[in-house]
């Protein structure tokens, strides 16, 4: 609307009207926001978990990994965070740590977690019998390995890490979802998982509970997910328009 009156007493200007431009100076900020798209379906990212096989030491770690994505809706950031005490396989849950300075306005609060049942067995293999191996430098002259000094023996309390010991996921998470996409190739990455299981939470759970699992700092951002679905949308125009 401002655009046009802008572009009126630009006429009136041009044509030596005496008069000036009132809304020149005008500008209204708008607030632009995108739509979710192309999301993953409930049973198309869970039944990647399920179709995962973990016989490598590897593979076990990587499939807690991608456990911890799409029961618990991770990102990237927060399986770096994860610290072995964290995790309390008695009680199911596990600490997911907070990523936001005081003042700062975007980032993750801190939540306890539920852990689902299927992912049980194989984090208490990791953490029993991988991670320690882990640590003392069991594996890190397995074939395809970078070698490493001799005598290691790694000392940290991050859950999860790379077979040859390092603190660093981003190769781990790299070849993970290689994997992941030879098993489903709609899926692009840890963060289109995690936007698609926050999409699916918004639809069974209470918008404060989903902002709390999610680990949203504001409400907003949460509601962000209750968009229309598009596909439902075309389903009832298709179903109930006379002209269709």
């Amino acid at each position: 609307m401002m655009v046009a009156v802008s572009y009126y007493y630009d006429m009136m200007v041009l044509f030596d009207v005496n008069t000036h431009n009132p809304a020149k100076a005008i500008r209204i900020k708008t607030k632009k926001t995108s739509v979710l798209n192309d999301l993953l379906e409930e049973d198309e990212y869970t039944s990647i978990f399920d179709s995962f096989e973990s016989k490598s030491p590897w593979d076990i770690r990587n499939k807690v990994m991608l456990g911890f994505i799409i029961f618990q809706g991770l990102k990237t950031q927060d399986l770096h965070r994860l610290q072995i005490d964290d995790l309390s396989l008695r009680s199911g849950k596990i600490f997911v740590r907070g990523d936001f300075e005081e003042g700062y306005k975007r980032g993750l609060n801190s939540r306890i977690l539920k852990l689902e049942s299927v992912q049980i067995i194989d984090l208490i293999d990791y953490v029993s019998n991988i991670r320690p191996r882990i640590l003392a430098g069991s594996y890190r002259d397995l074939p395809g390995r970078k070698p490493g000094p001799e005598n290691i023996n790694f000392r940290t309390k991050q859950l999860l890490l790379s077979i040859n010991g390092s603190e660093n996921l981003k190769p781990t998470m790299h070849h993970l979802f290689i994997k992941v996409r030879s098993i489903n190739p709609r899926i692009k990455n840890a963060i289109h998982i995690r936007q698609s299981v926050i999409a699916s939470w918004v639809k069974t759970h209470d918008i404060r509970r989903v902002q709390y699992m999610a680990g949203h700092r504001y409400v907003g951002s949460t509601a962000y997910y209750k968009q229309i679905d598009i596909q439902d949308y075309k389903r009832e125009v298709i179903q109930y328009h006379p002209l269709c």
